[in-house]
């Protein structure tokens, strides 16, 4: 699993996705469930940024869209009577 840097890439891009099909056993089967655990961690994190990230620049398109709507449903309301 981790002899060089891109099986090692492989295994943690893997681990993102929810792969969990491999088992690791004998000399390495500390220290991968460490790194799989940072590694979650680190992607969750990420995840959670980039969400909060598009629910800010949503909620902020939508607002100046609102504010623009309601003006001129205001207006034209107004201008019936």
């Amino acid at each position: 699993m981790y002899v060089d840097s891109v099986s090692t890439v492989r295994t943690l891009f893997d681990a993102m996705l929810g792969n969990y099909s491999y088992y690791v056993t004998g000399y390495y089967e500390f220290s991968h469930s460490v790194l799989l655990c940072i590694h979650i961690v680190i992607s969750n994190i990420f995840l959670l940024n980039y969400l909060i990230a598009i629910l800010a620049t949503v909620y902020d398109e939508m607002t100046a869209k609102g504010d623009f709507a309601y003006k001129s449903n205001k207006y034209k309301y107004i201008e019936r009577y």
